[in-house]
């Protein structure tokens, strides 16, 4: 059985893998953790996640409410994206989801920690 704070550190070590390439070990057995993304919790993203091992699962949600990005960290992503560098989130260093619209607007979500933001484009080229 996984504690929560097992819980908590495996969903942090998968959102900080790039696109979810490496999944996390077992804590318990050591085998690489079969992880797939639930996206029926939108606007959160739920993980369930089993050792193939051990035979052990859970099922992560983020118990964080929701919190606005500051401007300064919406800044940086824009920034970001013009030098198409990854996103990363400046309070858990997971990797940051966008959504980018025709009008130009950006949104950008931490699925870890639930924080979210919008910016514009300056080109607001598709």
């Amino acid at each position: 059985m996984f504690s929560p704070s097992q819980r908590q550190s495996i969903a942090l070590d998968y959102f900080r893998a790039e696109g979810g390439k490496e999944h996390p070990a077992c804590p318990q057995c050591g085998e690489d953790l079969s992880i797939a993304v639930d996206y029926q919790a939108l606007p959160d993203i739920a993980l369930q996640v089993r050792c193939p091992g051990c035979r052990e699962g859970f099922r992560w949600l983020s118990d964080r409410l929701p919190q606005d990005f500051r401007a300064m960290d919406v800044a940086y992503f824009m920034e970001c994206l013009a030098e198409d560098r990854p996103l990363r989130c400046p309070h858990d260093d997971a990797a940051i989801v966008s959504r980018r619209f025709s009008d130009g607007v950006v949104e950008f979500r931490c699925p870890f920690c639930s924080r979210c933001g919008q910016g514009r484009r300056n080109d607001s080229a598709s």
